[in-house]
């Protein structure tokens, strides 16, 4: 379960952990880090909502409840990569990280609290040079630096960006009854027609056969030498990326920044 956290209290913590037990259900809190990274997260009085977020982990760890952290960095986060360490070192119950960009376009240019991909490659090593010297790692997986390391060692990651799974294994399914895949794409342009007389498995293999603009972006990387690494990385930040050269190269240059930076650590 992915939420900011805001809402919840302990009726909503017996509903999720006691009364829905058997599901297992495992909970991610959004903060994009520090009081000043979390500056773009504001309430409806445009208030940041960094401590009412803070309290939402307290209280979870008051129940004995573990939980996660997603994070996206935007233009004036990037150079609080301290903070930004500092802060999940002090979240006593903080298991696991995911840390993503703020790529949002508009008219193919990125939007001006967005970050290039080169820019969040240089955040995540900046990041990760504190996570290895301190041994975070023995207490918190932070994504991607996770997945960085695995596939340097010839190890399979389960994170969709460097799995050789793509969208189309992660399928999303709408109240309206859409059916896509992965919702980072917009479901009315990548919207699954459903045919009921075969089953989802073979709708989903037509979907990608008949996806051209899908199969145009895997195809660029299968001749890079790093596609064992990246995989083709986030095909739906590089299909939002496509009309614009100057981005869609520097994404590539993003993960062989990456590539570069995990090799240190192949084993």
């Amino acid at each position: 379960m992915q939420t900011n956290g805001i809402l919840l209290d302990d009726e909503w913590i017996y509903i999720i952990f006691e009364q829905y037990k058997k599901l297992n259900i495992e909970i991610s809190i959004s903060l994009d880090g520090s009081f000043e990274m979390n500056s773009l997260r504001i309430n409806y009085n445009n208030q940041n909502t960094y401590n009412d977020v803070l309290n939402a982990y307290r209280l979870l760890s008051k129940n004995n409840i573990n939980a996660g952290m997603l994070s996206v960095i935007s233009k004036h986060s990037l150079n609080l990569y301290v903070e930004y360490i500092e802060l999940i070192k002090k979240i006593d119950n903080l298991k696991f990280v995911k840390i993503n960009p703020l790529f949002n376009m508009e008219n193919n240019n990125l939007s001006k609290d967005s970050i290039t991909p080169t820019e969040f490659a240089q955040f995540i090593i900046n990041v990760a040079n504190l996570y290895i010297k301190e041994e975070i790692y023995k207490k918190i997986a932070i994504e991607p630096i996770l997945s960085m390391i695995q596939k340097i060692n010839n190890k399979e990651s389960k994170y969709c960006n460097y799995n050789k799974n793509k969208c189309y294994q992660f399928i999303s399914l709408y109240p309206n009854g859409l059916v896509a895949p992965c919702d980072c794409f917009s479901s009315s342009e990548f919207e699954i027609n459903i045919d009921k007389t075969i089953s989802i498995s073979e709708n989903i293999v037509n979907a990608i056969n008949e996806n051209t603009i899908f199969n145009s972006l895997m195809n660029d990387c299968k001749n890079c030498n790093i596609f064992d690494f990246c995989n083709a990385g986030c095909i739906s930040q590089r299909y939002y990326f496509r009309n614009n050269k100057d981005l869609y190269d520097d994404y590539c240059e993003s993960k062989k920044m990456l590539y570069s930076f995990s090799s240190k650590f192949k084993v």
